[in-house]
């Protein structure tokens, strides 16, 4: 069966991959909002540089430790728990950020990661237990493809944002989109349980 007619036959494959394309606008101002905002607050010069090289140790250090123990502790729990869970998590985490408070910076960090590797854990499974193996490279590349255009216009919208409205307002818009995303992946869920029941099945 050709690809296409796989995804249309399916439209909550299609819905996931939207998804993606939205989280990944989401999940990318930590790497372009972020590093902004603390030279915002303290200058290059003042340590905001070296704050932001320390969130992103902890970043790293958090993955390392975190995925094993999330994936052991989620190992029952279904790919839409996982996902929802991950975006949630990273989305309210730029709430933290709110607080000119380096303690608040920290937690957020910590959140947004373990977010991150939640949703890793979750959304990577999805497409190969819905997708036949003939076709699962060519499906995740989608994956891939769509969370990169989210990524990749999220910094250009969020400057233009920044011209006009302060990054408080942008953490909040951030969280609301991220809050959406969850809600459509939560109705997509519902779909999806009848598009595989056998996935579902005790």
């Amino acid at each position: 069966m050709p690809l296409v007619a796989i995804l249309f036959e399916k439209p909550t494959i299609i819905v996931h991959l939207l998804v993606c394309a939205l989280s990944g606008l989401v999940y990318s101002q930590w790497s372009f909002l972020l590093p902004l905002y603390l030279d915002n607050i303290y200058g290059a010069s003042n340590g905001g540089a070296s704050f932001f090289g320390l969130m992103t140790s902890i970043n790293g250090l958090v993955v390392i430790v975190s995925t094993p123990v999330i994936t052991f502790l989620f190992r029952k729990h279904k790919h839409f728990y996982k996902i929802i869970l991950g975006i949630f998590m990273y989305s309210i985490s730029y709430l933290f950020l709110i607080p000119h408070n380096k303690i608040m910076f920290i937690i957020m960090i910590v959140l947004f990661t373990v977010g991150e590797v939640t949703h890793s854990v979750g959304a990577r499974p999805y497409l190969a237990s819905r997708v036949p193996s003939t076709h699962r490279a060519r499906v995740t590349s989608y994956e891939n493809v769509f969370y990169s255009i989210g990524y990749a216009t999220s910094s250009l919208i969020v400057g233009m944002l920044l011209e006009s409205i302060s990054f408080t307002s942008v953490f909040i818009i951030l969280f609301i989109v991220g809050t959406l995303v969850c809600l459509v992946e939560y109705a997509n869920y519902w779909y999806d349980r009848s598009s595989f029941p056998k996935l579902y099945e005790k």
